[in-house]
C-alpha cells in the first residue's frame, strides 16, 4: 500500500491491542475518520474493501460501515455528527441532564436496571450498583 496506509494500520493495531481484542473494540472517531477516507481514495483505484480491510486488521463489513458513514457525512454535511455513534459535532449544544438514583436491595439494582460495567480487561459487571461493583472487581485478579 503507502506510508499512509502502514500509519492507519499501526493505529488501529494499537487501538485492538490497548482493548486486548479484535473484534468488539471501540475505535475513535479520528481514526474511523482517516481510515475511510484513505480507504476511500485506494477504493478509487480498484482495491476492494476485502482487501483493504485484510491490510488494515480490519473486518471488511467494520471498514465498509466506516466509509459508508463518511461518504454520507459528505453527502449531508448537516445531519454529520463524525463517524460513528459514539461523536459528538464540533460545537454541538449540550444540555443538562438529570440522572435519578436507582433503588438498591442489598447491592443490586432492580431488575432491568444498574450499572452495566465492561472492564479493559473484558470483563463485564452487570445488575450491580457502583458498590456491589467495586466490592466484586477488588476481588478479580
Amino acid at each position: 500500500m503507502d506510508a499512509r496506509g502502514l500509519e492507519l494500520r499501526i493505529r488501529v493495531v494499537e487501538v485492538q491491542q490497548r482493548a486486548g481484542r479484535r473484534q468488539g473494540c471501540h475505535y475513535p472517531v479520528k481514526v474511523k475518520q482517516d481510515v475511510a477516507v484513505w480507504a476511500m481514495r485506494w477504493r478509487s483505484r480498484g482495491h476492494t474493501l476485502r482487501e483493504l480491510g485484510s491490510w488494515l486488521g480490519l473486518d471488511r463489513a467494520t471498514l465498509g460501515a466506516w466509509v459508508a458513514a463518511h461518504e454520507a457525512s459528505l453527502e449531508a454535511p448537516e445531519r454529520a455528527s463524525g463517524v460513528g455513534v459514539d461523536s459528538v459535532a464540533p460545537g454541538a449544544d449540550l444540555v443538562p441532564v438529570h440522572v435519578a438514583p436507582s433503588r438498591t436491595v442489598s447491592g443490586y439494582c432492580e431488575a432491568g436496571g444498574g450499572l452495566v460495567l465492561v472492564t479493559p480487561g473484558g470483563y463485564r459487571v452487570s445488575g450491580l450498583d457502583v458498590e456491589g461493583a467495586a466490592a466484586l472487581l477488588a476481588r478479580v485478579p
